[in-house]
């Protein structure tokens, strides 16, 4: 571990105080490397649990995806029965295309721990038009994003924004009975830092927890469950990479106090070379 050089040039140059002092060095010397060497071995077994932790947590993230599949194929199966049930056979064949076509890019994505937001766009674009056809297009949205953004050069774990925009449109803007609006906006909070902002002009989160309260049955309880879902997604990523993946759910208020809508804001860190 080290040496201590205690040689002279001149013969018998040290004497026995020479001696005592050299030994204490020698002595404070080797207590440091015994505590060198406990802090190393206690940062390696600090690593090897982080790593476990990073593990499980992939596991779990894994696991979490395949629940959030399943949710969003019973909500899309609903409404191809409620197509037939009406006997509206033509209606249900197009539902039925359209949902199969995002169905693959889902199965294909969800496979993956990161894609790039381009993909994502491109998934919640699909998803949104299944939706404004399911709704008889009773609701209108846009996707816009600051023009620092290079989609194709982002990476972020999929499906994150889909469960927010899908509660936002059924329990946000279905109960509003005027013009619904749905809008989507990406920003940079930080060069590795992505900044979502998803807005409805719904009747907001104190009126829909009363109608979920009144309404627990069906897809309102598979609904509540693709919120807690991706509420744990976030917070395993969080323990994962150590990084930003937060969501903060306000509502919009006019000057007056009174609610105009529901506001999400999901904070996620960028995924690149150095995760």
């Amino acid at each position: 571990m080290g040496v201590i050089d205690s040689e002279h040039s001149h013969y018998n140059f040290y004497t026995e105080r020479h001696l005592q002092i050299l030994l204490t060095i020698a002595s404070l010397c080797a207590g440091k490397i015994d505590i060198i060497k406990a802090e190393q071995q206690t940062r390696k077994k600090e690593m090897e649990v982080l790593r476990l932790n990073k593990d499980v947590a992939t596991s779990q993230l894994t696991a979490l995806r395949m629940q959030m599949n399943p949710h969003f194929i019973f909500n899309a199966l609903n409404s191809v029965q409620h197509y037939i049930l009406q006997g509206n056979v033509v209606e249900a064949n197009k539902y039925l295309s359209k949902f199969s076509k995002l169905q693959r890019e889902i199965l294909h994505c969800s496979t993956q721990q990161f894609i790039t937001l381009e993909k994502e766009i491109e998934i919640l674009g699909s998803y949104l038009q299944l939706e404004q056809f399911r709704f008889g297009e009773s609701f209108n949205w846009q996707i816009n994003m600051t023009e620092e953004i290079e989609p194709a050069e982002i990476k972020i774990p999929p499906m994150m924004l889909q469960p927010f925009v899908e509660n936002a449109i059924w329990h946000g803007l279905m109960p509003l009975y005027k013009e619904r609006s749905l809008s989507i906006y990406f920003d940079l909070h930080t060069d590795d830092i992505l900044l979502a902002t998803i807005r409805d002009n719904g009747i907001g989160r104190t009126a829909a927890a009363k109608l979920k309260q009144g309404n627990l049955t069906g897809s309102t309880k598979y609904e509540s469950k693709g919120m807690s879902l991706v509420q744990q997604r976030l917070k395993l990523l969080q323990q994962q990479y150590d990084k930003p993946f937060d969501a903060a759910i306000s509502d919009i208020t006019d000057v007056n106090g009174s609610v105009q809508g529901t506001q999400v804001t999901l904070k996620i860190f960028i995924g690149n070379k150095k995760l």
